[in-house]
């Protein structure tokens, strides 16, 4: 069965069965992202989040980038009404683990700024193409994984 928010069809509007599924993927991903990190080392957790999917690809396909920012909006709108931790690390491990089971390569980046005053902060990239926010021009990229 086919879930909502296949690479090609990312722009079509989602049905109300669709939308209900969508919300239960991202709670069961939810779920996973949690287990993991409270289980595992951090890098082995998100190899295992990550699946067998592809790295993150050179070129971008637009198909999948629009896929992956829909997604990500998607994730935000639910992330609002659930209880628990659900900062910016926590909805990109989400989003990687939705695209990589759409076979859709993409990287968790972490990154910092110093200043004005310190911040840390996390988001997807698909192709070096943020597909969630990404820190501010004045921060620098840490890690990509």
């Amino acid at each position: 069965m086919r879930l909502a928010g296949d690479a090609t069809e990312p722009l079509r509007r989602f049905s109300s069965l669709e939308k209900a599924r969508l919300a239960g993927e991202i709670i069961a991903s939810y779920i996973l992202v949690r287990r993991r990190l409270r289980r595992l080392e951090f890098s082995h957790a998100v190899a295992s989040i990550k699946g067998g999917t592809a790295p993150a690809p050179e070129t971008i396909s637009s198909e999948a980038a629009l896929l992956g920012v829909r997604l990500g909006v998607i994730i935000e709108r639910v992330f609002r009404v659930i209880p628990g931790d659900t900062r910016c690390l926590t909805r990109s491990l989400v989003l990687l683990r939705m695209l990589s089971c759409r076979g859709i390569g993409a990287s968790v980046v972490l990154g910092v700024r110093t200043s004005p005053e310190f911040g840390a902060h996390a988001w997807v990239e698909h192709a070096g193409q943020p597909l969630l926010p990404p820190i501010e021009s004045s921060g620098q990229q840490l890690l990509v994984l």
